[in-house]
């Protein structure tokens, strides 16, 4: 018998189906013909089963579909469309904004203190003050502590700012 695992020619198919075919038992067309028995019998069964006497062709390795090749395929090597920055809605109201405040004056008062105590809770539910007016303390001090050059320039800036979101219909500006 045999011992290596090996394809069998369709002569060696042949053989095997032919001898069935005389009325010979599997058992000694294995011990004739040097196969397992179990070859003879798949052998013979595939015959059954197909009415061939050879195998059909195999297909070979599978091939690997990659990411890309799928993406190629589907998109047809463009690019994709990039979403717009402003979505209409919002280009509309940035618009919209602009023009109410076209005509905008400096109103701003540099040195005035703003009341920054009424953003956050200063009394508990025991009635007492808490940890909150602390914080508050602190961000009227920051808020002092501010340059009022850097916010005068942004005031001042307004004007400009406004006209460039109008001059581009409310999409996106440098600013």
């Amino acid at each position: 018998m045999s011992t290596g695992r090996k394809e069998l020619t369709a002569f060696e198919r042949g053989e095997v189906i032919g001898a069935w075919k005389c009325g010979i038992c599997e058992r000694k067309i294995s011990e004739a013909l040097n196969h397992l028995k179990t070859t003879i019998h798949n052998i013979i069964s595939a015959y059954k089963e197909r009415r061939n006497e050879t195998l059909p062709p195999r297909t070979g390795r599978q091939p690997i579909i990659l990411e890309r090749d799928v993406l190629l395929q589907l998109m047809y090597g463009r690019v994709g469309v990039k979403k717009p920055l402003v979505t209409e809605v919002n280009r509309k109201k940035r618009l919209e904004w602009a023009k109410e405040r076209k005509d905008w004056v400096n109103e701003w008062q540099p040195h005035k203190k703003y009341n920054v105590e009424c953003l956050i809770p200063t009394i508990g539910k025991s009635g007492h003050t808490n940890l909150y007016q602390k914080i508050g303390q602190i961000l009227q001090e920051e808020w002092s502590n501010i340059n009022a050059n850097k916010y005068q320039n942004l005031v001042d800036s307004m004007p400009r700012r406004v006209a460039a979101v109008i001059n581009n219909k409310g999409y996106p500006t440098k600013y």
